[in-house]
């Protein structure tokens, strides 16, 4: 039983992790989408 609970919490554990990490990965984009919007459009106020 012990080995399945860690198993169990290890996995929650590696999907926190990858959710954080694809978290990262969107602001990362978002951020550039929007340095380059504002490049292209000016006038844009964000």
């Amino acid at each position: 039983f012990e080995t399945i609970r860690l198993l169990k919490t290890h996995h929650h554990q590696v999907q926190g992790v990858q959710y954080l990490i694809s978290f990262q990965i969107f602001k990362k984009s978002y951020l550039d989408l929007m340095i380059m919007l504002e490049r292209h459009i000016p006038d844009l106020d964000l």
